[in-house]
């Protein structure tokens, strides 16, 4: 069986968004570089991380809320 993929592409809430921006901001791993930010952990560029419902953080930061 095919599984749906169509939730994957689901957006945060701005209020979860904006969490999930603030634990990256303070994280270690962020790296600030000329075309956005970077997660060191997982090398995903922070602003399309945060913004998706199903993306987690790899060091655990924060998770899917459903």
């Amino acid at each position: 069986m095919i599984e749906d993929v169509s939730k994957f592409n689901v957006l945060t809430s701005e209020l979860e968004k904006q969490q999930r921006m603030e634990t990256c901001n303070s994280c270690e791993n962020n790296i600030e570089l000329h075309s956005g930010n970077l997660c060191n952990a997982c090398a995903c560029p922070i602003n399309y991380v945060v913004a998706y419902k199903f993306k987690i953080c790899p060091l655990e930061k924060w998770t899917v809320n459903e």
